[in-house]
């Protein structure tokens, strides 16, 4: 006899999931186009003004659940406000939400429904599609990005001014504040980076009484700066030798504006006189020092002084890197770098990352144009030197060099604004990639970049560049080289120009004039001993004298004992640069 067989009756969907799936039909009810561009800035303005609110709270999810609450009357503490925001992020998630619909949710009614679901509110207002809604949340939805899934994430949107003035301390850096229009969500995406310097600021500005006479806080008021040292093995040195160039990336968070500041690496320093360090094996404790060795002589800490006293700017973070880091940027994340060559050239054979290159050639022939190099024609053109002796900023080494990274910087904020947030994630990538290799060097907390990526990883990149607030950073025209005019962009002297020239050697200060005085008898001596011209700066240096190819501030006064004197003419030429510059 066959066995009767009942007939199966269909799961019931769990609480859970019919919560879930009920949230997702109101989702597919209430969105409508545009709905987060004209929510996030009415929710903006509604929280402060209504309730006089600082966004520092994680995102605006937590904030309008705050609002939604308070307009019943219901006051909830900080935790419970935290583990509803997870809860309705999470709930986002479960509902499977189209990501390219993002920008479309309208939270005005969701929340309501979500907390009516909590059994907080009693009814949801949900018959009318309301025109203010958002799509900010903590972990709103899974987007899609590259081959993976990222969680989108939406910090809350803060002016530079607000995040500045969250941070300083009275009767420090007193800051603009910053009209709406000024708004830059872009600055949501870096805001550990942007809060931990200001942060930083304030705390070097309570513990070091020099600090805000280097620092100009009217220069610094809306900008990140960071600052970088590249160091390679020319001239005979090794990578332990450490003897590299110094600059700096500023970036104004008003303008969204990147601009590069670099210092001749030739410049003679005060304040590393007496120092010891070695170089190629020997001491130059009692040598003329120069900024090249900066960091050798005294690491992160006289390196920031140094860079603060010369230009006024802050450094907020520092990097040290191998040469071999630009090559990494180059082959793994930018490509090829467009570089304008002003005028041929014909190099002779280089060092670099311990091989040495076109020895067997004797070096190779650069034409005229704009050119697109690989890393290793990159590093070519910074790093080689010329078969003969050539003039002009444009075709000495150093003026190549400021080109090209400007070229590389260029070529970097140009990856950025095809790639948008993916591009950001890989570039935090690359940053973390080179400090685990040992080429890059930091002195601040590698979580920092955890912390960013994380962000970069919640967002949704469409809704950056949807926004015509929202523009990522671009390469403005403050970009600066501080050398003699005939290398550079000025507030820098040559020694020799004031060895040659009587009118400028008579306008100079004393100090300077003794120092020039001191290598003409050196030279005098060596010149009576049959020494052969091409050597006189290895003798000059090697008793202390300064060599003819020093730099020297114009004007500046290394002995007054007050730095401001000496670095007068670069800190004035930079706050000149960055102020007028800071437009794309």
């Amino acid at each position: 006899m066959a066995e009767s067989v009942m007939p199966r009756a269909e799961a019931r969907p769990s609480k859970a999931e019919a919560q879930v799936e009920s949230f997702r039909q109101q989702v597919l009810k209430t969105k409508h186009p545009g709905a987060w561009e004209q929510t996030w800035k009415t929710t903006l303005n509604a929280g402060r003004d209504k309730y006089g609110r600082k966004f520092e709270a994680d995102d605006f999810i937590r904030i309008l659940i705050d609002l939604k609450a308070k307009e019943k009357g219901i006051v909830f503490t900080d935790d419970k406000l935290d583990g509803l925001a997870d809860d309705y992020n999470q709930r986002s998630i479960d509902a499977r939400i189209n990501p390219r619909e993002l920008d479309q949710l309208n939270h005005d009614t969701l929340i309501p429904f979500f907390l009516q679901q909590e059994g907080i509110l009693e009814a949801p207002s949900i018959t009318k599609v309301v025109a203010n809604a958002t799509a900010i949340g903590r972990r709103t939805v899974l987007g899609a990005i590259g081959k993976g899934l990222v969680a989108a994430q939406f910090a809350a949107p803060i002016s530079a001014a607000g995040v500045i003035a969250a941070e300083a301390t009275k009767g420090q850096m007193e800051l603009p504040k910053s009209p709406d229009t000024s708004i830059n969500r872009f600055n949501d995406l870096i805001r550990p980076l942007i809060e931990t310097a200001f942060k930083k600021r304030a705390e070097r500005a309570a513990r070091d009484p020099e600090y805000s006479k280097r620092v100009d806080s009217e220069l610094n008021s809306t900008k990140v700066n960071f600052l970088l040292f590249g160091y390679s093995e020319e001239d005979d040195e090794t990578y332990a030798d450490q003897g590299g160039s110094i600059g700096f990336m500023s970036y104004d968070l008003k303008t969204g504006v990147v601009s590069s500041v670099g210092i001749t690496r030739e410049t003679f320093v005060p304040k590393m006189r007496g120092m010891h360090y070695t170089i190629r094996g020997q001491d130059y404790g009692n040598r003329v020092p120069i900024i090249r060795y900066v960091y050798k002589a005294g690491g992160f800490d006289l390196m920031r002084e140094v860079a603060e006293e010369a230009t006024g700017l802050a450094v907020d973070y520092q990097m040290v890197m191998k040469d071999k880091v630009l090559y990494d940027l180059i082959n793994e994340f930018v490509g090829q770098v467009e570089v304008d060559v002003v005028k041929e050239a014909d190099t002779i054979p280089f060092k670099f990352n311990q091989h040495e290159y076109d020895n067997e050639s004797g070096g190779i022939h650069i034409e005229k144009g704009r050119q697109k190099m690989n890393a290793i024609e990159f590093m070519r053109y910074i790093l080689a030197g010329d078969k003969v002796n050539v003039a002009g900023k444009e075709n000495q080494r150093p003026g190549r060099k400021n080109a090209a990274i400007k070229a590389l910087k260029e070529a970097v904020l140009g990856k950025l604004g095809q790639e948008g947030v993916v591009g950001l994630i890989q570039l935090a990538n690359f940053v973390k990639q080179e400090f685990a290799r040992g080429d890059l060097k930091v002195d601040f907390d590698m979580g920092i970049m955890k912390d960013v990526i994380g962000i970069l990883g919640r967002f949704s990149m469409h809704k950056l560049t949807r926004q015509r607030e929202a523009h990522l950073p671009e390469s403005g025209k403050g970009d600066l080289l501080l050398n003699d005019e005939f290398f550079g962009d000025g507030g820098m002297m040559r020694v020799h120009r004031l060895k040659d020239n009587s009118n400028e050697y008579l306008a100079a200060p004393k100090s300077i004039q003794k120092m020039v005085d001191d290598m003409r008898e050196a030279q005098n001596k060596m010149i009576e001993q049959g020494i052969n011209y091409d050597d006189h700066d290895k003798g000059l240096e090697a008793v202390g004298v300064m060599p003819v190819w020093m730099q020297v501030p114009i004007g500046g006064d290394p002995d007054t004992g007050d730095f401001r004197d000496y670095w007068r003419a670069t800190r004035e030429l930079v706050k000149a640069r960055l102020s007028s510059g800071q437009t794309p």
